[in-house]
């Protein structure tokens, strides 16, 4: 009961989303396991002998990217689905895309812009389910607001 009144959300409802195709539409990332959101600022140092004992600092350039684990897929059944496949040739092409990560029962819930692969990787444990891992790195601004219609 607390954990509802405080708005805790249940990850598996937290997807991404790539943008493909001709007319382009978004569609998710197959059977993810687990995916996030990173973001991180570098730091100017502008420490002096005149700043005493503590750095000093301004906020540089920022970086963000998208990661993503899961099962790979059979490209057959699952067309409606960014699979393996779909990602890997992406990356081989050096396509950048729209990605978006987005609660599916909250659509305001968003954290959207364009991407390329920067990582991308498939495993195959004996008696384990095909897996993949795939990074995105954010090209420019990134939004938290849905896009308009």
């Amino acid at each position: 009961m607390a954990e509802e009144a405080l708005g805790f959300k249940n990850g598996t409802k937290v997807l991404l989303f790539v943008k493909l195709g001709t007319p382009a539409a978004w569609v998710t990332l197959a059977c993810l396991k687990t995916n996030s959101w990173d973001s991180s600022t570098d730091q100017i140092d502008t420490t002096t002998k005149c700043s005493g004992r503590y750095k000093t600092s301004l906020p540089g350039d920022i970086s963000w990217s998208f990661k993503g684990d899961g099962n790979a897929i059979d490209d057959t059944v699952a067309v409606s689905q960014a699979s393996f496949n779909v990602l890997a040739g992406l990356q081989k092409a050096g396509t950048t895309f729209p990605m978006k990560m987005v609660g599916v029962d909250d659509p305001t819930d968003v954290i959207r812009g364009n991407v390329f692969i920067t990582s991308i990787s498939k495993s195959a444990g004996r008696n384990e389910a095909v897996g993949f891992s795939s990074t995105f790195q954010g090209v420019g601004e990134y939004f938290l607001t849905p896009e308009a219609p």
